[in-house]
């Protein structure tokens, strides 16, 4: 997380511009569209299959499909452009100057953490938020990407901030049951509010942090919260995704 910007570490956070240039140095790909493959980056980082580039918090399980691996950097569900971000923009300068930070769930439970005050910083996925705040989207009514679909589940989301603390604005209150209008960031709109909600019904004790048992999702890998340890998916039975192209 703290790179470096030197010797072998120089281009850690700097994508791919070709498949040669994917290593486990330079790890991110693709920099942009374009004959770009999910194959060239399993073959730059010695793996067989996307699923073996999936920490476990990100297999899929009976509610959640597969979250996108780490370092892929293309499509709606990519997530490695905002780790990108999140790392060299936020965390590395604030570890590296010394703030008070502290990452969960490596620094310790999300109880003590908060208990010792100073900044907490945790992983979130709103599609794992779904599943705790009643959120659905059937198939017939289509994805998360149409307004109609997202305008459905204002309801829920309504009912979840009158049962707790939580007071609306009117202008946030009219986006839920507007679907947060047809432009094309609606979904992303929509989502940063479910993963609010989601995480204010964690500290609400209505839900668990989700600790992992495993030592290595603890040191290594993280965790994302409000996944309940044993509900990621083994290796063995994990839906297989088709292969992402531009």
């Amino acid at each position: 997380m703290c790179i470096r910007d030197r010797g072998e570490w120089a281009d850690f956070y700097r994508p791919a511009e070709a498949p040669a240039d994917i290593t486990l140095h330079r790890p991110f790909y693709p920099a942009r569209p374009g004959n770009t493959r999910q194959r060239h980056l399993l073959d730059g980082l010695g793996a067989a299959h996307m699923d073996e580039l999936r920490r476990r918090c990100d297999r899929g399980h009976a509610t959640r499909r597969p979250a996108a691996p780490l370092f892929w950097t293309m499509g709606a569900q990519q997530v490695g452009k905002a780790a990108i971000s999140g790392w060299r923009d936020v965390l590395g300068p604030a570890l590296g100057n010394g703030m008070d930070v502290a990452i969960w769930p490596f620094a310790g439970p999300l109880d003590a953490l908060l208990a010792r005050g100073g900044l907490v910083v945790a992983e979130s996925y709103p599609a794992e938020f779904y599943g705790h705040l009643a959120i659905l989207f059937p198939r017939a009514a289509g994805g998360k990407r149409r307004q109609n679909a997202r305008a459905a589940n204002a309801k829920p989301l309504l009912a979840w901030a009158a049962a707790n603390p939580v007071v609306l604005g009117e202008a946030l209150e009219a986006a839920l049951r507007n679907g947060f209008g047809a432009a094309a960031d609606g979904e992303d709109r929509f989502d940063a509010v479910v993963g609010l909600f989601g995480m204010l019904n964690i500290l609400f004790s209505h839900r668990q942090a989700g600790e992992p048992d495993d030592r290595a999702a603890r040191r290594v890998e993280g965790w994302i919260l409000g996944l309940a340890d044993g509900r990621s998916a083994d290796a063995s039975s994990l839906s297989r995704q088709p292969p992402e192209t531009d």
